[in-house]
């Protein structure tokens, strides 16, 4: 097997190649496991879904992170409506308290824009953030975000139920 380092993988990020930008949410998600964990995953569970071996060496620490998600952000706000879905859900493997100010300016700025299935995937990843618990209290005085889970997410049925379970976990300070 080769091996590959995060700055390699950046790279080819940057470069466009479509092997790595497949397996993205994969290496976020082994990186983010590594962070909270302080341990890896297992190679052999990922290996099947790994369209290039060598990325199972890639594991980003939150400033390598940081650096993919701000290229995804890029990515995001200059794609087409229907185009950011598999973005979002590899943003939503990222470390939370990275990705998770990031992804509430793309919500924010193209919410409006997005197709239902962009809306639900980045939902899907902004809760998974709120898991956090730092993360979630920061986003309590969030009235702009609240007004958006209220008046743009609430466009199917789905939407609308990962919406009000977002704004559950967010509306209370005083339990922290």
């Amino acid at each position: 097997m080769i091996y590959m380092n995060v700055t390699e993988y950046i790279e080819r990020i940057q470069n466009n190649e479509l092997d790595a930008i497949a397996d993205l949410p994969f290496v976020l998600e082994r990186g983010t496991f590594l962070s909270n964990n302080g341990q890896r995953l297992d190679d052999t569970m990922y290996q099947p879904i790994f369209r290039d071996d060598a990325h199972l060496a890639v594991l980003p620490d939150a400033s390598a992170q940081i650096v993919l998600i701000h290229w995804m952000s890029e990515e995001i706000l200059q794609a087409s409506p229907g185009e950011s879905v598999s973005l979002l859900f590899a943003m939503g493997k990222a470390i939370a308290s990275c990705a998770a100010p990031v992804l509430r300016n793309l919500v924010a700025e193209c919410a409006l824009k997005w197709t239902d299935d962009e809306r639900y995937q980045a939902l899907i990843a902004f809760e998974n953030m709120l898991d956090d618990s730092v993360v979630q209290k920061s986003f309590c005085a969030d009235n702009m975000l609240k007004n958006l889970l209220t008046e743009s997410f609430r466009t199917s049925e789905r939407n609308t139920e990962v919406a009000v379970r977002i704004l559950t976990k967010i509306k209370d300070t005083t339990s922290y």
